[in-house]
């Protein structure tokens, strides 16, 4: 994300606004959990997560078994380490 805000400012230095009304209202909804905790006051207090954690959880597990279980993946990951050594044991680099 770092990288991405990055390069957003070599094209431009103004702040780019989400004014959808849906996104920001899904972006800020509060999914509640079953479980919470209670404060010192003796206040229980619900924890929650927001729907675009569960998505990023949901992508990086399809990522996961991607990477793991397909021939897609197992090619990148042996192109990754060394090129020489994925043409070496038969990968298709080019």
């Amino acid at each position: 994300m770092f990288f991405g805000r990055g390069l957003t400012a070599v094209i431009s230095t103004d702040m780019i606004a989400i004014k959808n009304k849906t996104f920001l209202a899904w972006a800020n909804e509060k999914m509640y959990l079953p479980f919470g905790y209670t404060n010192r006051h003796g206040v229980t207090i619900n924890s929650y997560i927001y729907p675009t954690v569960v998505v990023a959880l949901v992508v990086v597990i399809l990522i996961t078994l991607m990477l793991h279980f397909t021939k897609f993946g197992r090619a990148l990951y042996a192109i990754g380490g060394n090129e020489q050594s994925a043409v070496m044991i038969g990968l298709n680099v080019m």
